[in-house]
C-alpha cells in the first residue's frame, strides 16, 4: 500500500490485507544504508542483492534506502483506526515462522500478558 521512514529511522511498509483501502498490517525494517545517487533503482539493487531498495526521486538524483531482508517488527491495526494494536518482534529476523514474540500494544487493546489473553 505504501512505505515511509518512521521517527525511529526504521522503514515502515504498510499493507491492506482485507483490500478495503485502509492499512491493517505493517512491517518495520532496519535501514542498512541510505544515500543520494544518480543511478537507477535497478543499478542500486544490483549492488545490494537480496535486500529491498526503496527510493524517493528528485530532479537529478534519487534518495535511496536499503533495508534488511526481513522485518524486525510486525504490527497489526485490528480496527484500522491508524493506531497499531499489537506488535510482534522477530529478534532472529527470519521471517514469520512462529518464533516472533509479543512486543507491545501501542493502542492498549491487548495486555502485556498477551500469551494468556
Amino acid at each position: 500500500m505504501n512505505w515511509d521512514l518512521s521517527p525511529s529511522g526504521m522503514l515502515r511498509i504498510s499493507y491492506d490485507l482485507d483490500f478495503n483501502g485502509k492499512a491493517d498490517f505493517h512491517t518495520l525494517r532496519v535501514v542498512v544504508t541510505s544515500f543520494y545517487s544518480d543511478q537507477t533503482v535497478m543499478e542500486i539493487g544490483a549492488n545490494f542483492p537480496n535486500l529491498p531498495v526503496f527510493y524517493t526521486p528528485y530532479e537529478s538524483q534519487s534518495f535511496y534506502y536499503v533495508a534488511t531482508a526481513q522485518p524486525l517488527f510486525y504490527s497489526f491495526d485490528v480496527d484500522e483506526d491508524g493506531t497499531w494494536d499489537i506488535m510482534y518482534k522477530d529478534i532472529s529476523k527470519d521471517s514469520v515462522n512462529g518464533n516472533e514474540v509479543f512486543y507491545e500494544s501501542p493502542s492498549g487493546m491487548f495486555t502485556n500478558d498477551f500469551n494468556n489473553f
